[in-house]
């Protein structure tokens, strides 16, 4: 709801769906999340948009302590690698 008096009333407001017959929902949830979002903030004046629907990924590790230690690694380091 936007209520008078709102600055949402001077702007324009899109929304941007994404569709394929042959990308993942997956696949289509990181091209919104990663390039069209970052295609969209790059205009001035543009708010960060919300990406909704698709499947986001989640990745899990098991981390052995006592090996990363040995290579001097950090759990940091190995989420940054993933």
């Amino acid at each position: 709801m936007v209520s008078q008096g709102s600055p949402a009333l001077a702007r324009n407001a899109s929304i941007v769906a994404l569709n394929s017959k042959v990308d993942s929902e997956s696949t289509l949830y990181d091209v919104g999340r990663y390039e069209v979002r970052s295609m969209i903030m790059s205009n001035p004046g543009a708010v960060a948009p919300v990406v909704y629907g698709g499947k986001v990924r989640a990745v899990m590790l098991y981390l052995d302590r006592i090996k990363m230690q040995a290579y001097i690694v950090s759990g940091l380091m190995a989420a940054i690698a993933t």
